[in-house]
């Protein structure tokens, strides 16, 4: 399915995602400083959501409900969330045995060639050795999860895995982490500063099925802590 996208410039297209693992470094390695022109929205000006952008495949405010923002009226199935203070307004919290599954209309709205997808996160706890915890996760197209000792995983499936250097996420406090692939690099970001980038040998998947929030697809690896403010753009924007 081929989506008409506004504003930005950049079209919509076939993805596919793979899981061979590769250790990204920091924004100065060769790629970094190639990143494409970036689309100026970031959280503001108000709405976060705004229905009229096509290049918005998903958006969650998370304030008081999981509501979906975006034009493309996902179905929604969600289990054991509660809501606490947010980085704006109300955060979703979500734990062991959370479930946010977002799908069923317009699968195929997940099927991009370029992505952005960002969130606030306020982790609780970090994953133990050889664990982890799921922030977005979508079946044969991508992913990313929090590691231990607070390093970042993106990926592509049938691409290589950028994984970040620990420290860069830590516990009790509101950070905006964010994922880009631009067609060339995978790109990984903390408060819109860029962590790791590691250049891609793959397109992005397709799917019939939607996404996951919070968790791993299907199910486990959750996330604990709060997330706020969750944006899944099928295009670049600023991180």
């Amino acid at each position: 399915m081929v989506l008409a996208a506004t504003g930005c410039g950049f079209p919509h297209g076939a993805l596919g995602s793979g899981d061979a693992t590769q250790t990204g470094d920091d924004a100065g390695d060769d790629g970094g400083d190639d990143a494409p022109p970036l689309d100026g929205r970031i959280d503001g000006p108000p709405p976060l959501c705004n229905k009229a952008d096509l290049d918005l495949v998903s958006c969650f405010t998370f304030d008081g409900n999981v509501t979906e923002g975006s034009s493309y009226n996902h179905s929604i199935s969600t289990s054991s969330l509660s809501f606490v203070a947010g980085h704006n307004g109300q955060a979703v919290k979500i734990s062991t045995g959370s479930d946010i599954t977002i799908g069923g209309n317009n699968p195929t709205s997940y099927n991009v060639s370029t992505f952005t997808f960002k969130m606030w996160i306020k982790p609780s706890s970090l994953p133990g050795t050889g664990l982890r915890m799921g922030l977005i996760d979508s079946g044969n197209r991508y992913r990313m999860f929090l590691l231990p000792g607070g390093a970042l995983r993106c990926a592509l499936t049938g691409g290589p895995d950028l994984i970040s250097q620990t420290g860069i996420v830590v516990t009790g406090v509101w950070q905006r982490v964010a994922c880009t692939f631009d067609g060339t690099f995978t790109r990984i970001f903390v408060d819109g500063v860029q962590k790791a980038v590691v250049m891609q040998t793959a397109t992005v998947g397709t799917s019939s099925g939607g996404i996951v929030i919070g968790q791993n697809n299907p199910n486990g690896d959750n996330f604990d802590g709060a997330m706020d403010d969750f944006q899944l753009w099928g295009s670049i924007v600023a991180p």
